[in-house]
């Protein structure tokens, strides 16, 4: 499992307890002085310093992955590229701006259709599971996040 963005690390503790091993990729350098210190003994539990969209993907344990993650808007489409990328099958539960999950779902020709749709198409199924109200998030987000799978 590949946490990316794990935070302050709410997801992470439950996938260390569910999912085997772990690694993490967090850029916030705080956030990782946190994680190493609350969870740098657990075992299955691997932490890497830095920006998701350039860890070498030799740096991932082999083998299919699975992918989880709150994706920032900005960087929501390349990191969805990069999930992609390098294996066979991988899977992901990843919550987006609801924005770009319209885009990955988009029917051609519609107004959100594009290049980041045809992709997605081409490599994945995707699924809209869940409406994540701002009220969920501390502090809020000024726009309406959006899970799929």
């Amino acid at each position: 499992m590949v946490e990316v963005g794990p935070g302050r690390g709410a997801l992470t503790r439950s996938l260390l307890d569910h999912a085997g091993r772990v690694v993490g990729v967090e850029l916030d350098r705080a956030l990782c002085e946190q994680l190493r210190a609350e969870l740098g003994a657990r075992p299955n539990w691997t932490l890497l310093e830095g920006d998701f969209l350039r860890v070498p993907v030799e740096a991932f344990p082999p083998g299919p992955l699975k992918f989880v993650g709150n994706l920032p808007y900005e960087t929501g489409g390349p990191m969805l590229r990069r999930i992609g990328i390098g294996r066979a099958g991988p899977q992901a539960v990843v919550m987006l701006q609801k924005e770009v999950a319209h885009r990955l779902m988009a029917e051609p020709g519609s107004k959100s259709y594009g290049p980041l749709t045809l992709e997605t198409a081409l490599r994945a199924q995707v699924e809209w599971v869940v409406d994540v109200p701002p009220d969920c998030f501390l502090p809020p987000p000024k726009v309406q996040p959006r899970s799929c799978a």
